[in-house]
């Protein structure tokens, strides 16, 4: 017991309240978490525009287009066109499912077909011509932002819990 050393004794009291103090704090921590990885899923899919390909543990660029695509809409960039509008449709939720706390990063952006086009896009489709346009994939799983928010997380949870009790009587 020489080396022990106790950082605070608690009454039953005392350590429901600490327990409630640390509850409110976990949950604090845990909703910047989750805003903060929505910080982290928005700047690396936009790295994905700038960069022309999907970024997981490497960088998998996109096909290039076809030259008579190039001339037909008069640039060479892929995804970015005139517009902007699939990069700028971005949309961040925070939500509840199951009574968890949750957070979602998605595209959509209705073409002049009816259909979703940034989901066409991320897994590729067959154009009114009859012509495969290959996928070009700037959203989805990806190890390396999986990491990133998983030490968002880890940190979060050491944080909120940073506290050393023992109950006494």
């Amino acid at each position: 017991f020489k080396n022990r050393k106790i950082m605070a004794v608690y009454t039953p009291k005392q350590f429901v309240k600490q327990v409630s103090s640390i509850r409110s704090s976990f949950s604090s921590q845990i909703q910047d978490a989750l805003e903060y990885s929505l910080m982290i899923a928005n700047e690396q899919f936009d790295e994905n525009f700038d960069n022309e390909g999907f970024t997981d543990m490497h960088h998998q660029p996109w096909n290039t287009n076809h030259p008579q695509t190039i001339k037909d809409k008069g640039h060479d960039t892929i995804l970015k066109g005139k517009t902007g509008k699939l990069r700028r449709s971005q949309d961040n939720r925070l939500f509840r499912t199951g009574g968890y706390r949750a957070a979602r990063v998605f595209y959509k952006v209705i073409g002049k077909d009816g259909k979703d086009y940034a989901h066409k896009m991320n897994f590729g489709f067959i154009n009114q011509n009859g012509s495969y346009v290959p996928k070009r994939k700037f959203i989805g799983r990806s190890k390396k932002l999986d990491a990133r928010v998983r030490s968002v997380f880890v940190s979060a949870v050491k944080k909120a819990f940073n506290t050393n009790y023992t109950i006494g009587r």
